[in-house]
């Protein structure tokens, strides 16, 4: 399983936002959206290898993560306004204490998890950080994983992660990886690794 961790800071924790303005009163959630798409969708089909974690730290009701999994998600569609409305389903969940996983829709889950504790589940396996300033150009990247499956990338979001969260996730030992010269979009970012992974397998 490939999965990708994207921290949405401002990202709004209750359904109290009109889906006109997922944007701005979302707090970026159509920047979560499209990371959803990237994720999870080829043409046609989803990625049933693949994972998606959202932190989401915005107000009122901060922090939830929600878990989106590729291969049981169901009435997934690859338009932003139609996955909001799908994944904010799982904010009106009352949720249970400790941190525990709730499911909300087949292929969603819930809980009331911020980086920190989304990362202490998945610290079995390597962690990847997306960085610009990392030391790890994105091509090689597969000279540094041999398999992708167990992989947990994190990513930050238009506004990146703070210098709390960077420290939080360094204490990982990640493989910091770049993928340019240039800033990308977050969403972007996954579909470039997807396209990395991919080759790497098709030609082994």
């Amino acid at each position: 399983m490939r999965r990708f961790i994207v921290v949405g800071q401002q990202a709004r924790t209750a359904r109290d936002f009109p889906l006109d303005d997922i944007c701005g009163a979302g707090g970026r959630w159509d920047l979560l959206a499209r990371c959803v798409q990237s994720s999870l969708f080829v043409s046609h089909d989803l990625r049933r290898d693949s994972e998606l974690v959202l932190v989401l730290l915005g107000p009122p009701d901060a922090p939830k993560a929600i878990r989106v999994s590729g291969d049981l998600v169901r009435n997934l569609n690859p338009d932003e306004r139609s996955t909001v409305a799908l994944l904010s389903r799982a904010l009106d969940e009352h949720l249970p204490i400790g941190g525990r996983w709730m499911k909300a829709l087949p292929g969603i889950h819930v809980a009331r998890r911020d980086l920190e504790a989304v990362l202490a589940e998945y610290e079995d396996g390597p962690i990847v950080l997306m960085d610009e300033e990392g030391s790890v150009d994105g091509p090689d990247l597969t000279s540094h994983i041999r398999d992708s499956d167990g992989v947990t990338f994190v990513l930050g979001d238009n506004m990146g992660l703070t210098k709390d969260q960077l420290v939080l996730v360094r204490d990982k030992d990640p493989i910091e990886v770049r993928l340019g010269p240039r800033s990308l979009h977050v969403d972007h970012c996954i579909a470039i690794v997807h396209n990395i992974l991919d080759r790497a397998l098709a030609f082994e």
